[in-house]
């Protein structure tokens, strides 16, 4: 009897093994990896990936940056629309509601389409306010549009470093 493994095979009874295959019997289907579970996968990925991003469109708003002589330059060239915290809105000092704000951009706006919009944000307005009001204004056809900060006068400024 052989003891080289490798060129004659044998079977539980040492009885030598003449036809030695890999393949499965014929008999016998080979068992195929199942797709669903793959499947299940990708679509959990799918969902959580819509889920978890963002389809808003974002944009990007231009602004222009500029330092005027003399403080408040052009308060009596254009609109001057200021907006507190409390989101109180004033058009030229005179406190108007939203509805009643629009009516009037819009109105000045369509007799001179080249008015010069500035809008005043005091301390204490919310980001969201500012730029919420800031859309309505574009959306009444506002296209020079500048944002108008308060100096600080020196009390505000001690109090802001003591904040800090």
């Amino acid at each position: 009897m052989p003891t080289h493994l490798s060129h004659h095979i044998v079977n539980a009874d040492h009885a030598p093994v003449e036809h030695f295959s890999l393949a499965a019997p014929a008999g016998r289907r080979r068992n195929l990896v199942s797709l669903t579970p793959l499947i299940d996968v990708v679509f959990i990925l799918l969902i959580f990936f819509m889920l978890a991003s963002n389809f808003f469109d974002w944009q990007q708003l231009p602004l222009t940056t500029s330092i005027s002589e003399g403080g408040q330059a052009g308060a009596t060239e254009g609109l001057h629309i200021r907006l507190d915290a409390q989101g109180q809105v004033q058009l030229n000092g005179e406190v108007l509601s939203l509805r009643r704000l629009e009516r009037q951009v819009r109105t000045e706006l369509a007799a001179n389409p080249s008015l010069n919009v500035q809008l005043e944000p005091r301390p204490g307005v919310s980001l969201q306010m500012l730029i919420g009001l800031f859309d309505r204004l574009v959306q009444n056809g506002a296209r020079q549009l500048n944002f108008v900060v308060p100096a600080i006068n020196s009390s505000d400024k001690q109090r802001t470093d003591q904040d800090g």
